[in-house]
């Protein structure tokens, strides 16, 4: 069956094995033109089926199976075993929100036995979906798990209606091969091929290669399905905004490895009935929204752009195709010589991407526990790796987590621990840059990686800053605080900046970079900034000046 999402599209075919770029519709083949060039085998944009690629991809498959993805929709069987079970919520409570009025004209409130499917895994809530008679619906009331109670789900005044119509609301994100006619599905769950795209093409070439197979073969096997490793791929999902035919909340002419903003229009960053002034979510699922106004998806632009000789090195923090190249530098059966740091670009030209710090299906060892949200690390681990000094570039590269942290960076001034590092169950770096902003659906991490000030905030009534969580000044002097802050640590640098002379100290410039690549304008650690700052200005004579002004 031809993948409705991919019937408009011709695949960008990336290949890394000195094949280099190739813009087609399908992958190599081994029959040269005239001029000795593969010929490229016509796609046929079919899907496989994840049986199919568990044959090959075991470990990953199983991974996958028991992650929120995957049980985004299960259905539910009688005969089911107990740990199969997908129902979360207490169905003993909430009767009264959880009444509806079925189709043959009883009115009650719904059970689990009503239920066709679940609707997501419960991570933080769980809906549940009516079979009627011309299609499924989606109840409407849901489990949420924070609260630990039933919320309505008002999507309409009646109910069914098409507003609880699972297959042109939903499917597309809870199911795959989905019928955009009928909005029957092949597969529950976001599975296999909802990531990397329709694999019967990679399958058959595969097969094809048998069990060992040359250059030539795995280049061919690899054009022929998606990495999953852009952004876009989440964003299908973890987006708002409406598909080219405006009917329907997800986009209905994609193909993972496209650009997903020439097929669906994404709600704007102005319109304040998804965004608050500050340019955080209103709701829950815009993390792909949120993260595009980040700093985050440029990195390898920024890199590309700079004077810096980068290597492997440099892909660590600046792009998600440093998880690609240790892959292909580890498999035995590839010639490390031609894993070139410009052939993996060619194949993962993307920056900072969700899959750099999430790996839904990462195979686990034996006993070992899967982080929240798929993460590859703890998230503060996550950060620090790259938002801190390097020995990767010359002289001081970034200084976040040194300056957060208090570390020496210059023999003239000691370390100063910082207050915010030290205390006891204090913030983390994403208990203020991922703030966790309340939505209809309840709160969610917010993926513009700024913090919410206690300015902003109180232009917001409903949003809470990230900082009165742990400080009890008034919010607004609160503001004030941080406003002088980095007011003064700004106009501080920007003095002593003007004063260097050939014969100032290196450690002088490697204190003021410090402060300023610290990039918070001293909030992270004021102490620490300070005493930066007035060693600086005491060797550059900028004090002795001061005193005299004054």
């Amino acid at each position: 069956m031809i993948h409705q999402f991919a019937k408009l599209f011709t695949i960008l075919a990336i290949v890394f094995a000195g094949a280099g770029m190739i813009a087609a519709q399908g992958g190599l083949t081994n029959d040269d033109d005239d001029e000795g060039t593969p010929e490229i085998r016509e796609m046929t944009f079919e899907y496989a089926g994840s049986r199919e690629c568990r044959d090959c991809h075991r470990d990953a498959s199983r991974a996958h199976a028991d992650t929120p993805h995957a049980r985004t929709l299960v259905e539910l069987e009688a005969d089911m075993e107990p740990e199969d079970y997908p129902v979360v919520a207490d169905f003993n409570s909430g009767t009264d929100v959880r009444e509806v009025s079925f189709p043959d004209g009883e009115t009650r409130a719904f059970t689990a036995e009503d239920a066709a499917y679940t609707l997501g895994m419960g991570v933080h809530a769980q809906a549940y979906i009516y079979e009627g008679e011309d299609g499924y619906y989606v109840f409407p009331a849901e489990w949420s798990v924070s609260d630990e109670s039933w919320l309505p789900l008002d999507l309409d005044a009646e109910w069914p209606s098409e507003a609880y119509a699972f297959g042109p609301n939903c499917a597309g994100c809870h199911a795959q091969e989905v019928d955009l006619d009928s909005h029957a599905w092949e597969e529950d769950g976001v599975m296999c091929e909802s990531c990397h795209g329709p694999g019967l093409d990679h399958v058959e070439a595969a097969d094809d290669a048998g069990g060992s197979i040359d250059d030539f073969e795995r280049t061919e096997i690899n054009a022929l399905i998606n990495l999953g490793l852009d952004s876009a791929t989440c964003g299908t999902c973890h987006v708002r905004g409406s598909s080219a035919d405006g009917a329907h909340p997800f986009p209905t002419d994609y193909y993972p490895g496209q650009d997903l903003s020439a097929v669906f229009d994404l709600v704007e960053p102005d319109n304040e009935a998804y965004f608050y002034s500050t340019g955080h979510a209103r709701l829950s699922y815009m993390q792909y929204n949120e993260a595009q106004t980040s700093a985050h998806p440029a990195a390898l632009d920024d890199l590309l752009a700079s004077d810096a000789d980068y290597g492997p090195e440099c892909l660590a923090c600046h792009s998600v195709a440093s998880h690609r190249y240790d892959m292909l530098l580890a498999n035995e059966d590839i010639d490390p010589d031609t894993v070139t740091v410009e052939s993996v670009l060619e194949e993962v030209p993307h920056g900072v991407t969700c899959a750099s710090c999430h790996a839904p299906h990462m195979v686990l060892e034996e006993g070992e526990a899967r982080l929240s949200a798929g993460l590859r690390v703890e998230s503060d681990q996550l950060c620090a790796s790259c938002h801190m000094d390097t020995d990767a570039t010359d002289g001081l590269h970034v200084a976040t987590m040194e300056v957060w942290q208090g570390v020496a960076l210059v023999d003239a001034v000691e370390a100063v621990p910082g207050a915010h590092y030290e205390a006891e169950d204090g913030p983390t770096c994403a208990s203020c840059h991922m703030h966790e902003v309340d939505t209809p659906r309840g709160p969610r991490s917010s993926h513009t990686f700024n913090i919410v000030t206690p300015g902003e905030a109180l232009d917001e009534a409903t949003l809470q800053n990230s900082c009165s969580g742990c400080h009890e000044e008034d919010p607004a002097a609160l503001g004030d605080l941080i406003d002088d802050i980095q007011v003064d640590t700004r106009a501080r640098v920007d003095v002593a900046r003007t004063a260097l002379t050939d014969d100032t100290p290196d450690w002088v410039v490697t204190a003021l970079d410090a402060v300023e690549r610290d990039g918070s304008a001293g909030v992270h650690n004021y102490a620490y900034t300070d005493a930066l700052l007035d060693a600086a200005e005491a060797e550059l004579n900028l004090t002795a000046t001061a005193d005299e002004e004054a």
